[in-house]
């Protein structure tokens, strides 16, 4: 147990060092619809609807959508039809023929991201058999980023690397804020992402404000 901690071990893994050493497990996994989890629901949609306009939701381990705003609804729902096979998952969402392919102008920077990002994780957690299946479902599709993408050298004048994206002849730029649960003791809890997408400009900013208004009527 202090080994776990002071390497700051995740807790499944920690699970696992117990049952190797012989002891039970220490750290439970509870569903997010779980009873016990409601008030840790609330929390979540006030963070969630706190940043309205602003699509944002709650992913888990898996890139599996598990909770999410109004915006995020909103922004899902103007896609083209094909893409809301797929909008379950972000991973998937992102990286298939038929997802935000389809309307990123930037798809194959955006896209290395979030494949550099899954291989990652999936590299950390050789024993998780449903990322690993996530991982290959994705590098099976076909046209993903080039070597180049993955490698690509950013200006001078970047800050940060966006997502650009034509919807209804709109061109809306966004960047993504991560946060996570601070301290968990459950190990979806530490699992759960939460992530922002904020406006990179004003044509944007203004953009989202009038969707939310639009949707409101």
């Amino acid at each position: 147990m202090h080994l776990g901690l002071v390497l700051d071990v995740p807790l499944r893994d920690r699970n696992g060092m117990l049952i190797a050493a012989g002891f039970a497990p220490v750290y439970p996994e509870r569903s997010i619809d779980d009873p016990e989890m409601a008030d840790i629901r609330r929390a979540l949609e006030v963070m969630l609807n706190a940043q309205d306009p602003y699509p944002a939701y709650v992913i888990d381990r898996h890139w599996n959508l598990v909770m999410a705003n109004a915006a995020a609804g909103h922004l899902i729902a103007a896609l083209p039809p094909a893409a809301h096979e797929h909008a379950f998952n972000m991973a998937r969402l992102t990286l298939h023929p038929d997802g935000l392919r389809t309307v990123a102008k930037n798809w194959d920077d955006a896209a290395a991201a979030v494949l550099l990002r899954l291989e990652r994780e999936a590299d950390e957690s050789p024993g998780d058999h449903e990322l690993l299946a996530l991982l290959e479902a994705v590098r099976s599709y076909p046209g993903l980023p080039s070597d180049r993408a993955l490698s690509r050298v950013p200006s001078v004048h970047e800050l940060l690397l966006p997502v650009e994206l034509e919807l209804d002849g709109q061109d809306l730029s966004f960047f993504t804020t991560m946060a996570t649960l601070v301290s968990p003791s459950d190990i979806t809890l530490q699992e759960l992402r939460i992530e922002t997408l904020l406006p990179a400009n004003k044509p944007t900013e203004d953009a989202l404000h009038a969707m939310r208004d639009d949707n409101h009527v």
